[in-house]
Parts: structure tokens; C-alpha cells; sequence
């Protein structure tokens, strides 16, 4: 299989810039990386790791950031999204060699130069640096993972792989080329030694001796970047975060600066859920993205009772439902709201609320958070304030006025969204659409009357940059995703 397209893109504009990199490891499986199924770890010189970023940032990636960036530094995530194959293409940039056993990876290999000295162009596409520096990194940074029996445990999950990639290092390499690297490397008295027996035990297969070879190299360099305690002080730290992430069903990766609402609204059967749930499925195994339905928020445990109630009393009083309420309003008839519908409606814009609050909350700490329908106050959307002006001076109940307005406050201090999508379909296909739903609409008249009232919204927001129409009838699902998510990143 070919590279993607915009790898291609982005990798040649680095190459003709005269950029001092390499790819430094797993270089064996660097096919899946160029075609977007792994990340691409690229060692850079620190002189030129700002221009590096420039290219990256004009080309349309976004920088990230993980719980494990703050104690990592020299270390740096970018990503784009490839609209074309549908595929995160993730730019893993070291300025030092980091490695190590632990969340923290609290080793440093003084190679940087070795690898960067001899490079070679891989299919045309890619620096990597020559056979002989990448086996000498390969074997130290090896035994640099071996410190416990936690991270011994995981080295025998990992040994197939390693054996592959290291029987390819001994077909192609010169044995002389590694010998005379490492002796000309400024701590060559013990490189050597530990070199000889860690090739020895992996062609003996004997993963004990490597074990306990490396915690006896790991002693002998003391090449640690910061002192034992202070290490597992951070790596204690990182884990419980880490596990606070897990258990709220959150990624690691975020966005370093405050991300933008995004909000999908439209008319019935337009695939506004279809669509949120897809793009939240193709964005989480990457990133840190929430999907909200704001229409319909989870019950608050003040009010979660009544929703036990609900059905029962649409059966008993018909004539009170939002629906039917709705439709009268629109026929020109003034409507008396009941108390009921009233609490109804009050309880709906606190919670509400509180969802609201908590998505401002989340994409002020970087996670991406999208909306399924969201309260934008235009007479054109049911998802605002119930009531208006003209409803609330209609009310003769003082009482009741008071809860309207209140109803009505709560919706104008909800924010504007950052990035708003329009699904727009015909009424015939929302039609064709609302049969084959599990929740569909019964009557089509009231679906028909909200097409076309909807279809006004498009002269409420002529002009605002901030506002996107998408056609989901002409539009295929997944365009329309990769259409979305693109505009997203773009406005980071």
C-alpha cells in the first residue's frame, strides 16, 4: 500500500526545508506508519525543531497534549486529520532520545548524534537513519526498559515482535560498522560489553539474563533525567490520572488550549445523531471527544422522579404536551400553559443548564465536545425558550410569569457555540428516513411543518462564518463526517 496522500504532502515540504530529523524507531513496521496506522516518531536537532513546528502548524496539524507532557519535555504530539482515507496521521516529535520503563520514561540515551550523523531516504519519502545506529538504539533502548517484573511482563508480550525486528537487524547490519560506532562514542568503556552479551541472550533467547542485564546497564550509565523519588512521585501522580481518565471514559490526549462547541442541529430524520456519534467514534481512539445529546439531557437526581411520570401523564393530558402545544401556537392560537407544563419546561432548562455548564467545562480543558441539537433562541429551533414575550404577558397567573421568565433567563445566559452544522435534507427523503427509525415521528405533518420551518434558519445565520450548511441527502455519510471534522481542526 501507498503512503497517504497528505503524509506525502507534508514530508516533502520537511525534506526540501533542509530539516536535520530521522525516523529513530521501529523503523521494521514503518509501512503502517506511513499509511496512517501508527504514529511517525521523529527525532529532530533542537535548532531546528521550531521550523519543524511552523511547517506542521502552515500544513494543517494541530498540536496536542497528554497527561504525561508535562514530565516528558523535548517531547511533542501533531496531528491532522486525512479526509481523503479517513485516518489520524500523528507526528510523535523528540527532541532527545526518552525512553525507559514507566509512564514517566525517566532514561536518556546520549545517541541523538549517532542517529543524525548517517541518514538515508527511505522510498524516497522519509529520513531513517543507517542499520548500524538504529540496532545500537535498539539494543540500549531495550535494556533501558527492564526494571521491574511489571515491565518484564510486558517485554515477554512484546518478544515476537522484538525478535522480528531484531533477526532483520542481523541479516542486514555490519557487525564491524556497530563496533566502530560504539567505540567512538565518549562512554565506549561499558557500551561494548553490555552490546556483546545483550546480542548474545537474545539469540539464546534468554530473557532473564536480558532482564537482569538490563537493570545492571541501567545502574552502570545512571543516564535518568530526574532522581528516583521525585520519578515515582510523577509516575504515581500520572497513573492516578490516568485511571480518573479510564474510569470517566476520557482520553489522555486533549487539546492545549480551549476547544470550540460544536453543535449539529437540524430537522427530524437529517442524521444529526447518526453523524455526532460517528465523528465521536472515529475521533476517540485518538483524542479526547464527548458526545452530548442537549435535546434530551440526562435527568438531574433532584428531578430524576418524575421522568417515571412522563409517560403516564402524556396518556392522561394529551392536550398539554409540547407537541400538541407547539402545533397550536403555530396555527395562530393563543395557548393558557398548565402549571404542569410549566414545571415541565423549567425543570428541562435547568438540566439543561447543568449539561451546558459541563460541556463549557470540558472544552475549556481541551476535550472536544460535540452536540446533538443545542438551545440557540431563534424562533426557528424547539430546543430554546418555550415561552416568549407575548406568552408571558398573555399569562394572567403572577405566579406562573414568574416561572416563564425564569425559564426564560436560564436559556439566555446558555453561550453561542463556537462552530454550528446545519443538516439540510427534502422532506421527502426526511420522510423516507422517520419510517425506517425505532423513534419515529407519527404524525408527518408536524415532521413536514418542522422541515419547513427549519428551512428559515439559513436567512437567520446568512454570513456568520461560524455557521455550516451540509446537504446529508447529497452528501454521503462519511463525506459529511471527514467534512466536519476537517472544519473542526481548522478552527482549533
Amino acid at each position: 500500500m501507498k503512503a497517504l496522500k497528505a503524509l506525502i504532502e507534508v514530508l516533502n515540504v520537511i525534506n526540501n526545508a533542509g530539516i536535520n530529523y530521522c525516523h529513530w524507531k521501529s523503523n521494521n513496521n514503518l509501512g503502517d506508519s506511513l499509511q496512517g496506522n501508527s504514529d511517525l516518531d521523529i527525532l529532530v536537532t533542537s535548532s531546528d525543531l521550531h521550523k519543524l513546528k511552523s511547517i506542521l502548524l502552515q500544513n494543517g496539524f494541530v498540536e496536542m497534549y497528554t497527561l504525561t507532557s508535562k514530565y516528558q519535555p523535548g517531547i511533542y504530539h501533531f496531528y491532522k486529520f486525512d479526509t481523503e482515507c479517513s485516518k489520524i496521521i500523528h507526528f510523535h516529535l523528540f527532541v532527545d532520545l526518552i525512553t525507559g520503563n514507566g509512564v514517566v520514561k525517566n532514561f536518556h540515551l546520549p545517541f541523538r548524534d549517532m542517529l543524525l550523523k548517517e541518514t538515508r531516504l527511505h522510498k524516497n519519502l522519509i529520513l531513517v537513519p543507517s542499520l548500524e545506529a538504529e540496532f545500537v538504539v535498539f539494543i540500549f533502548r531495550l535494556l533501558s526498559k527492564q526494571g521491574n517484573l511489571f515491565d518484564f511482563r510486558n517485554f515477554l508480550k512484546e518478544k515476537k515482535q522484538i525478535m522480528d525486528e531484531f533477526k532483520t537487524f542481523i541479516k542486514h547490519i555490519s557487525c564491524k560498522k556497530v563496533l566502530v560506532l560504539l567505540q567512538s562514542h565518549h562512554a565506549n568503556e561499558f557500551l561494548v560489553p553490555f552490546y556483546h552479551q545483550a546480542v548474545q541472550y537474545l539469540k539464546a533467547k534468554s530473557w532473564i539474563r536480558l532482564f537482569i542485564l538490563g537493570i545492571k546497564f541501567k545502574r552502570t550509565a545512571n543516564w535518568y533525567r530526574y532522581p528516583c523519588f521525585v520519578a515515582m512521585y510523577m509516575e504515581m501522580k500520572t497513573i492516578f490520572r490516568y485511571l480518573c481518565c479510564k474510569m470517566r471514559k476520557e482520553n489522555t490526549v486533549r487539546f492545549g488550549s480551549p476547544t470550540p462547541i460544536v453543535v449539529l442541529i437540524g430537522g427530524p430524520a437529517s442524521g444529526k445523531t447518526t453523524l455526532t456519534k460517528n465523528i465521536t467514534k472515529i475521533l476517540h481512539p485518538y483524542l479526547d471527544v464527548h458526545y452530548f445529546h442537549v435535546g434530551k439531557p440526562e435527568a438531574s437526581w433532584i428531578f430524576c422522579w418524575i421522568r417515571f411520570f412522563l409517560p403516564l401523564m402524556r396518556k392522561m393530558l394529551p392536550h398539554h404536551t409540547s407537541t400538541y402545544l407547539e402545533k397550536t401556537q403555530q396555527l395562530g392560537t393563543l395557548v393558557e400553559f398548565s402549571y404542569l407544563h410549566v414545571f415541565r419546561k423549567l425543570i428541562l432548562a435547568y438540566e439543561r443548564k447543568k449539561l451546558i455548564t459541563k460541556i463549557v467545562r470540558k472544552s475549556m480543558s481541551g476535550s472536544l465536545c460535540l452536540c446533538d441539537r443545542y438551545p440557540l433562541n431563534n424562533k426557528f429551533l424547539t430546543d430554546g425558550s418555550t415561552f416568549s414575550d407575548h406568552d408571558i404577558a398573555f399569562e394572567h397567573s403572577n405566579f406562573k410569569r414568574m416561572l416563564m421568565r425564569m425559564e426564560k433567563r436560564i436559556y439566555q445566559t446558555f453561550p453561542k457555540p463556537n462552530l454550528t452544522f446545519f443538516l439540510k435534507t427534502s422532506p421527502k427523503v426526511a420522510l423516507l428516513r422517520n419510517n425506517t427509525r425505532l423513534q419515529s415521528y407519527k404524525d408527518e405533518t408536524y415532521l413536514l411543518f418542522r422541515h419547513k420551518l427549519l428551512c428559515e434558519i439559513e436567512k437567520f445565520y446568512d454570513g456568520d462564518s461560524s455557521f455550516y450548511i451540509i446537504n446529508t441527502e447529497t452528501m454521503g455519510e462519511e463525506h459529511c463526517s471527514n467534512f466536519i471534522i476537517s472544519s473542526i481542526l481548522k478552527n482549533i
